[in-house]
């Protein structure tokens, strides 16, 4: 299997552990499981194609996924309330907090 495809798992499982988590803590319905899940997945895929093989700076990234977070939030309030929008990117960062500091 070829690095990208490789990669393109790892986005999947992502991206299913933390549409999983959101749908179980949110106690949400299928659809906007599947919704949350295909909106995780491409925006990692996104990050990952701005990003991959580029020669940035930190600063350049962060830019990169502040762009990403603003469209995530608008994106989920086209299904969510502002408050469940928050809610999600909440958890959605205390996730990527506890696997940095694992």
């Amino acid at each position: 299997m070829s690095c990208a495809g490789q990669q393109i798992t790892n986005f999947e499982k992502r991206a299913k552990r933390s549409s999983t988590a959101i749908a179980n803590e949110m106690d949400l319905n299928k659809e906007k499981k599947e919704f949350i899940y295909a909106f995780l997945l491409e925006r990692q895929e996104n990050n990952y194609a701005q990003i991959k093989e580029k020669d940035l700076t930190e600063e350049e990234k962060s830019v990169i996924f502040a762009k990403s977070n603003k469209s995530m939030t608008e994106k989920l309030l086209t299904k969510f309330t502002r408050e469940e929008a928050e809610k999600i990117n909440g958890i959605i960062q205390k996730q990527q907090k506890k696997k940095r500091e694992s």
